[in-house]
């Protein structure tokens, strides 16, 4: 059973649902709408480099295209952001 503390957060995975597309604007006002959530985590939200990996040429969250490699990156599901839930 999973015991919850008392005003704990929960972090929820937003991904794109675009192979290799331009990301042009992440509209979150419908899910900052909804009951429990408090957030929303993106590329704005980290400060410093928002890169990693080998030679840092990937992303945290996409800025501007949800893959910089096309060649690599031929699915959906690369990171947008984070939602913030209060259960």
């Amino acid at each position: 059973m999973l015991i919850l503390a008392v005003d704990e957060l929960h972090l929820a995975l937003v991904t794109s649902t675009k192979a290799s597309a331009r990301l042009v604007n992440v509209d979150v006002s419908a899910a900052l709408a909804m009951p429990g959530v408090v957030g929303f985590l993106d590329h704005s939200s980290i400060p410093g480099s928002n890169v990693r990996g080998p030679g840092q040429c990937e992303e945290i969250f996409a800025t501007s295209q949800v893959c910089i490699f096309p060649v690599a990156c031929r699915r959906n599901g690369y990171g947008v952001g984070l939602a913030i839930i209060k259960l």
